[in-house]
């Protein structure tokens, strides 16, 4: 079932490379994100544009992922002055090392390293404190089901999770949190996505399509957030079944 699960980043756009948008463009140009679906999800996902996921209220369906292109990559770092390269530091939850491990891979193609350190879900906010990360790294399902979620977790100063520390989306998401009226809430989240996207302020993955093993005898509709709940789900009759 498609969820709203994806796997971002929170980049620290106040220090190193990554302050540079063009930089932050260019890895996620170096990213083959149908190879990453192919081997990370054995094809079970799709390419995302932003951290926002299709049917969460506020993702704007008119942006499209970042191409795969390594030359424009390559020329993009020139530009920005990186063209020998730099290592990133990357704290990666367990959850998403696989992930992670095959992004670092794809991003030697041009020049950059990823040194990763894994941490857990319980030891993340204390191992944050380490050191100032360069990403932070994740998988995150979307319990809200709204577009907001996932992008605050990751970008906002508000969250203890995030490094992006980006000013202009800590104002535009508050801007869209403030207002009550759901189409022009709809429409300054669509803008949030677009500031999102065009600023690169995370490597751009997937959307998850999650699969699931029901037992004979059980039904269970999946929530589409990609969290594990269980109210939708029964045991179903069978006329030889044994009283």
């Amino acid at each position: 079932k498609e969820s709203f699960y994806t796997v971002g980043s929170s980049l620290n756009t106040k220090r190193g490379p990554l302050a540079s948008k063009a930089v932050r463009q260019a890895l996620n140009h170096a990213l083959d994100k149908d190879d990453l679906v192919r081997y990370d999800l054995l094809g079970n996902g799709r390419p995302a544009a932003t951290l926002t996921l299709p049917g969460q209220p506020g993702h704007n369906p008119d942006l499209k992922p970042y191409p795969f292109d390594l030359e424009k990559a390559r020329r993009l770092l020139k530009e920005a002055g990186y063209a020998d390269g730099f290592h990133l530091s990357a704290l990666v939850k367990v959850q998403g090392l696989r992930t992670m491990q095959i992004m670092a891979k794809q991003l030697l193609r041009v020049g950059v390293t990823i040194d990763i350190e894994t941490t857990t879900d319980t030891a993340a906010v204390r191992d944050m404190a380490k050191k100032p990360w360069d990403i932070v790294f994740a998988g995150c399902p979307d319990p809200l089901a709204h577009s907001f979620f996932i992008q605050f977790i990751f970008l906002s100063s508000l969250s203890p999770f995030s490094v992006t520390g980006d000013a202009r989306y800590d104002e535009l998401l508050g801007g869209m949190l403030g207002v009550i009226d759901a189409e022009q809430q709809g429409r300054l989240a669509r803008e949030l996505d677009r500031y999102v996207h065009e600023q690169a302020l995370s490597l751009f993955t997937y959307q998850r399509i999650k699969t699931y093993g029901v037992a004979n005898g059980v039904r269970f509709v999946p929530s589409v957030t990609g969290m594990t709940y269980f109210y939708l789900t029964e045991a179903e009759a069978r006329a030889n079944r044994p009283d």
